[in-house]
């Protein structure tokens, strides 16, 4: 039986709200395919692309599951994007704590996607309870076919840095891997600073600087966000004995090592009192023969001081007082 003599043998009562529903099944099912289609965004052309990412990130989660496994920190640093420099600080790093007890085959394909997802980079995450930041492993392709793990984001996802240095301030230079929005212009500018695995976790700074100024005004359109490797301190105020955030240093778009990108050279104009304004000429130095046609000062003192009706009494050269002669 199909739906048209459903619909006819039923009575005219329960005709009505079998219509209703059969319209409200159809609206669901479109929302949810349009939906579909805006998450994601694949043709099916893409396909293969897909196939190519869901690939990878099965080769890494191999890495992955031997860098779990590694049980020292050297080998560890064998699968670590710069691991022969970072290892004094993964030898440090795991002197202070336990070894992780995790599973490479809990971690997942995250939401969101690295530059684009290019086929050198991959990542998987491990999503966690109590309020904590997922686990984050961003994977880069080495040129011997190699997935290696970028250590500062499996260390800063890991112990929560983003958070801590909200929640938690302390003297100290932090590093953090972000995303940045802007608000305004000029002096009115503001940008959001917020953990980009976590987007529960933000900080807002007021931008004051110059160069931060001219360098998001070109770099961050207001209608977008980016990536970005910054460095966040917390300074002691000594005016409120207080501990206040500042935004220190943009090291690079992206992350250092894996995607990161340092930002072109600005070239700043700002005028000064002590500094004539861009694109002024500027002012020859006077000629020596000016320079000894000038007046004197002497002179020029006596000038201003003297009545209007006399006149200047002639200038005589000024000796030195005599020295007193040292007693025997």
């Amino acid at each position: 039986m199909n739906i048209a003599d459903l619909l006819e043998s039923a009575p005219r009562p329960r005709r009505r709200k079998l219509r209703r529903a059969l319209i409200a099944g159809v609206s669901v099912l479109t929302l949810a395919a349009i939906g579909t289609v805006a998450h994601f965004g694949f043709p099916a052309a893409d396909e293969t692309v897909t196939d190519a990412a869901a690939a990878a990130r099965e080769t890494a989660r191999k890495s992955l599951a031997a860098f779990l496994a590694a049980p020292t920190p050297e080998a560890r640093a064998a699968i670590v994007i710069n691991g022969d420099k970072l290892l004094p600080l993964m030898q440090a790093w795991y002197a202070a704590r336990d070894t992780d007890t995790l599973s490479a085959a809990d971690f997942r394909a995250p939401a969101w996607t690295l530059a684009d997802s290019p086929p050198h980079l991959t990542a998987l995450e491990l999503p966690r309870l109590r309020g904590l930041p997922p686990v984050v492993a961003c994977f880069k392709r080495s040129s011997a076919g190699e997935w290696l793990l970028d250590w500062e984001i499996w260390t800063q996802s890991l112990d929560g840095e983003f958070r801590n240095f909200i929640h938690k301030p302390a003297e100290g230079e932090h590093t953090l891997r972000a995303r940045l929005t802007r608000a305004g212009t000029g002096d009115h500018m503001a940008v959001t600073i917020a953990d980009p695995f976590d987007a529960m976790q933000t900080i807002s700074f007021d931008i004051t600087r110059p160069d931060l100024q001219a360098l998001y005004h070109r770099d961050l359109p207001e209608t977008s966000s980016r990536t970005a490797t910054v460095q966040l301190v917390w300074l002691n105020d000594s005016l409120t004995g207080t501990l206040q955030p500042s935004l220190r240093r943009h090291l690079c778009w992206g992350y250092p090592g894996l995607d990161g990108r340092e930002p072109d050279e600005l070239v700043l104009h700002m005028r000064s009192k002590h500094r004539p304004p861009p694109g002024t000429p500027a002012v020859p130095p006077p000629a020596p023969a000016v320079l000894a046609a000038a007046p004197i000062i002497e002179d020029a003192v006596a000038l201003a001081l003297a009545p209007t009706s006399g006149a200047l009494p002639p200038r005589t050269p000024q000796t030195a007082p005599p020295r007193e002669t040292a007693r025997k």
